[in-house]
């Protein structure tokens, strides 16, 4: 049977970090490590990782914070593993996780394995995020993107296949996720699986995007650097969300460029052209014309019927 690293980056998750080491303490799977890698936290979090002496669990102490990307290629540096899974310090593996992951990712021609996941609100209420039991291939990175995987959290990877890659891109600060999963599959087929093999816990403050200015200007940074990896189409909805994102900040000169670039990049879509001027006159302007389109929007919907509208939610 193979070795697998499990890699988990954490910052000031103290609160958590127990519950995702005792995860994987509890695997079913035995022949494995758990490298954790504390990127510069201020809080409990070494105090709480002092308690953990299982020779399986392997620390990195980082001095300055780097980010998910740089956190987890620490922890792919000293991996010993043939496969990779990565688990977020805030959620947590189910007992069969890596014995399943394993034997799938073993019994095909793919080089990872993405599971369905079930998200777990902080108020109590879950809901599935599924992954396609089927290949998944470049062409649906390319138009579906992140929905397709929905992340690398309990994603099993073949550890060869990620530093080919080139590992996690340290300059992109959010979406490097995203990044590495359109580079894996140029070359490589991914497989996914309808089994819920990974426990998403959401909805907590050191979840929120709260250098949401820094987060727009990466998601730019980010569509910059794919421009070939993503579909005209599905490059066009990121730019659009971008403009309605920077619109509700009273960013009205980003929101235009934003969905300009939209355009340029799909020029299909009528509320794009909706959009445009109201954005170009002002915030009142857009607001008035928001609030029109999602009241329109809330009368189609209420005329469709409740069994159409449920196969769509599917």
């Amino acid at each position: 049977m193979a070795h697998v690293s499990v890699i988990t980056p954490t910052y000031n998750d103290a609160q958590y970090v127990s519950r995702a080491i005792n995860s994987v303490l509890g695997q079913t799977y035995d022949d494995y490590e758990h490298v954790i890698v504390d990127d510069a936290s201020t809080d409990d979090t070494s105090r709480i990782l002092d308690r953990y002496n299982d020779p399986r669990i392997k620390r990195v102490k980082r001095k300055t914070n780097g980010g998910l990307a740089a956190a987890r290629n620490d922890g792919l540096r000293v991996a010993k593993g043939e496969y990779v899974v990565f688990l977020d310090a805030d959620d947590e593996f189910l007992p069969y996780t890596i014995e399943t992951l394993l034997e799938l990712i073993e019994a095909g021609e793919w080089i990872a394995v993405c599971p369905s996941q079930l998200w777990i609100w902080k108020d109590g209420t879950t809901e599935v995020d599924p992954a396609p039991p089927r290949k998944i291939t470049k062409e649906d990175m390319r138009t579906d993107g992140m929905h397709v995987v929905g992340g690398v959290g309990g994603m099993m990877v073949d550890s060869q296949t990620l530093e080919d890659v080139g590992l996690f891109d340290e300059q992109l600060r959010y979406l490097e996720d995203y990044d590495i999963c359109l580079r894996l599959v140029e070359e490589n087929s991914l497989r996914g699986t309808d089994e819920i093999l990974y426990l998403y816990h959401r909805g907590y403050e050191g979840q929120l995007t709260t250098h949401k200015d820094e987060y727009l200007s990466q998601r730019r940074k980010f569509l910059k650097k794919n421009r070939e990896r993503l579909s005209k189409h599905h490059r066009s909805k990121h730019y659009y969300r971008l403009a309605h994102s920077h619109a509700r900040a009273g960013d009205m000169s980003d929101a235009a460029k934003n969905l300009v670039d939209a355009i340029a990049a799909y020029p299909f879509r009528l509320p794009y052209y909706y959009y445009l001027p109201p954005i170009l006159i002002g915030q009142d302007a857009y607001d008035v014309a928001s609030k029109i389109h999602e009241t329109a929007k809330r009368r189609v919907v209420s005329t469709v019927p409740q069994r159409l509208r449920s196969y769509r939610q599917r």
